[in-house]
C-alpha cells in the first residue's frame, strides 16, 4: 500500500535526522517534553513522531463516532429546519486516492491550534521543561502538535464519516416561493468546506506571526551549530510531516467505511433521515 510506504520511508528519514542529530553533543540537551518518559532532546523528537500518529488514530478513528452524530443532529436541528434531508447511496471505490490532501488540511488545523497556546507562558509551563526562554515558545509548538493533531483528526473525521454516509439535503421547500435556485448539498460537504477554509486561512496568518518570532530566535540561538538550519527545513515542512504522519489514522478509515457508514445511517434514521431523496432539484 502507497500510503504506508511513503509513512514508513518518511520515519526512516526523521529516525536518520534525529540520530544524526543526537551524535552532536552541542545540539543535543535534556529532554524538554515535560510529560516524555526520554532522558535527552532527541529522543523527545521520536516520542513526538510517534505520539502524533497515535493522536491521529485516537483522534480520527473513535472521535467520529461521537461527533458525527452531533454535527448531523446540529445540522439538521440549526440549519436545516426547512431543508429536506435524504441519504445518496454510492458504493466504496476500490482504491482510496489523495491520502495526502485528505490528511493535510487537519495538519493545518493542528499546527493552527498548536500556535494559539504556543506563546501562552502557563501553557509553556505544563508542556515542557524549563529550557531557553527565547525558544519556550517554539518548543511549546513541538510539545502540543500530538494533543492538537489527534483533536483535528476527531474534527475532521467527523466531517468523513458524514461524507461517507452520503448525508444529503435540499432547499427545495425553502426557495419554493422565493426565486432563488434550488440546490442539492452534502451535510459533510457544508462542514468540510467550513473547516478547510478556517484551517487554511487561519494557519498562514498564524504562521506568519511565528515565522517573524522564529527569526528572533535564531539571531539568539546563532551561536549553536546546526540550530538555525533546523529551523529553516524542520519547522516550515511540519504540514508535511504531520500529514504523512496521520497516514495509519487514514488507512484505518479507509478499512472501517463500511462500518462507519452503517453506523452514521442508523443515527439518521433515528432523527428522521432515511432513503433518497424525491426528486431534489425539482426539475419536471
Amino acid at each position: 500500500m502507497k500510503p504506508l510506504l511513503i509513512y514508513i520511508i518518511l520515519n526512516l528519514i526523521l529516525l536518520v535526522l534525529v540520530l544524526i542529530v543526537g551524535t552532536d553533543r552541542e545540539a543535543i540537551g535534556p529532554n524538554w517534553i515535560r510529560f516524555s518518559p526520554t532522558t535527552n532532546s532527541a529522543h523527545d523528537l521520536i516520542y513526538m513522531f510517534i505520539m502524533i500518529t497515535i493522536c491521529a488514530i485516537i483522534g480520527g478513528v473513535f472521535v467520529g463516532y461521537v461527533l458525527g452524530p452531533l454535527y448531523l443532529y446540529a445540522h439538521k436541528k440549526f440549519i436545516g429546519r426547512k431543508m429536506i434531508y435524504g441519504v445518496q447511496d454510492k458504493e466504496k471505490p476500490e482504491k482510496f486516492k489523495k491520502y495526502f490532501l485528505k490528511g493535510l488540511f487537519p495538519a493545518l488545523m493542528a499546527i493552527n491550534f498548536a500556535l494559539m497556546f504556543a506563546f501562552t507562558s502557563w501553557v509553556q509551563r505544563i508542556a515542557i521543561n524549563n529550557s531557553i526562554d527565547e525558544e519556550s515558545a517554539m518548543l511549546t509548538l513541538l510539545a502540543l502538535l500530538a494533543l492538537m493533531t489527534g483533536i483535528s483528526m476527531g474534527i475532521f473525521s467527523s466531517v468523513w464519516f458524514l461524507l461517507d454516509a452520503g448525508i444529503v439535503y435540499t432547499n427545495k421547500e425553502k426557495v419554493k416561493d422565493l426565486a432563488h435556485p434550488t440546490e442539492v448539498r452534502s451535510v459533510g460537504g457544508w462542514y468540510n468546506y467550513l473547516l478547510k477554509g478556517y484551517a487554511g486561512i487561519s494557519v498562514i496568518l498564524s504562521f506568519y506571526g511565528f515565522f517573524w518570532y522564529m527569526f528572533e530566535v535564531m539571531e539568539i540561538a546563532k551561536g549553536v551549530e546546526g540550530m538555525n538550519i533546523m529551523f529553516i527545513v524542520f519547522y516550515p515542512t511540519l504540514p508535511i510531516v504531520i500529514t504523512v504522519l496521520s497516514f495509519p489514522a487514514l488507512i484505518l478509515l479507509d478499512i472501517t467505511h463500511n462500518y462507519r457508514k452503517k453506523y452514521i445511517l442508523k443515527i439518521a434514521e433515528k432523527i428522521g433521515i432515511s432513503g433518497p431523496l424525491a426528486d431534489p432539484l425539482d426539475i419536471r
